[in-house]
């Protein structure tokens, strides 16, 4: 979906509320070969080996960075990435289509995958009124469109709630690779087209157009390659495995979403 009419800036934006990132540090190969949590080693190899590195990610609202508090972490549990806030972040404007400006990089030194727990609503006095989804033709205060393309929703009530989970279905390169150069010299780059774009825009009724809207999200990741989801599905060998990426046992999602195989190496 792509709303070609004319677009208003979004304005000033405010920090998100409460934004936890939640990064599962698991790798795994087939039964009998060796079980290693990631670590901080700086290392990128073939995407189906396993991979000793880190993952991690930071938010930016119109390219500035969101200021976050995280946990530590032992390497077996999950670390989390939180904001110092309560505001969350504010679409403003005076037009029927708004820009979003939200966007997460892959911090770490691996390749991910991840999903965003999402929250769209606005204020009606001090009530959050959830938008619900609708393509086109509303008839409802808070009914919007959403413009999140690579992304895979299951969101709130069969899609109709800007509510939710959704899936990014692309794998999550590092955005800051780092290597040696001719002279043997350890060199850092940023890679901006790994910088991955939760929202193009969103399309909110005439009505509304002088209302500002709030996004609240939440951030989930875990490496890419060398999980035990992807033997149990690329092998079909019986192993004991319960779940896939971040506890799915829904099979619908899994035809749609397809960032977490292993041939998905390449963003």
């Amino acid at each position: 979906m792509n709303f070609n009419t004319q677009k208003q800036s979004s304005g000033q934006k405010s920090i998100i509320a409460v934004v936890l990132i939640i990064v599962l540090l698991s790798s795994c190969a087939l039964i009998g070969s060796l079980i290693a949590w990631l670590t901080d080693e700086d290392v990128i190899t073939d995407p189906n080996e396993i991979v000793i590195g880190s993952v991690d990610f930071e938010i930016y609202n119109n390219g500035t960075k969101i200021t976050t508090v995280k946990s530590t972490s032992d390497g077996t549990s999950p670390n989390e990435v939180s904001t110092t806030t309560s505001s969350a972040v504010a679409i403003t404007g005076n037009s029927t289509i708004r820009d979003v400006g939200i966007t997460i990089r892959n911090t770490g030194t691996v390749a991910a995958i991840m999903r965003v727990t999402l929250r769209v609503y606005y204020m009606s006095g001090t009530t959050k009124i959830a938008c619900i989804l609708k393509d086109n033709g509303f008839t409802l205060d808070n009914q919007i469109a959403i413009d999140n393309t690579n992304w895979v929703n299951r969101l709130s009530h069969n899609n109709q709630v800007a509510s939710g989970y959704t899936y990014y279905n692309k794998v999550v390169q590092p955005y800051t690779i780092s290597q040696l150069n001719s002279d043997g010299d350890r060199v850092t780059q940023n890679i901006t087209a790994n910088e991955v774009e939760l929202m193009q825009e969103i399309l909110v009724p005439e009505s509304m157009k002088d209302t500002t809207y709030y996004i609240e999200l939440t951030v989930e990741g875990v490496a890419h390659a060398g999980n035990i989801y992807q033997e149990e599905a690329d092998t079909e060998q019986d192993i004991p495995v319960e779940a896939y990426p971040f506890g799915i046992l829904t099979e619908d999602l899994l035809t749609e979403w397809i960032a977490w195989r292993r041939d998905q190496g390449v963003r």
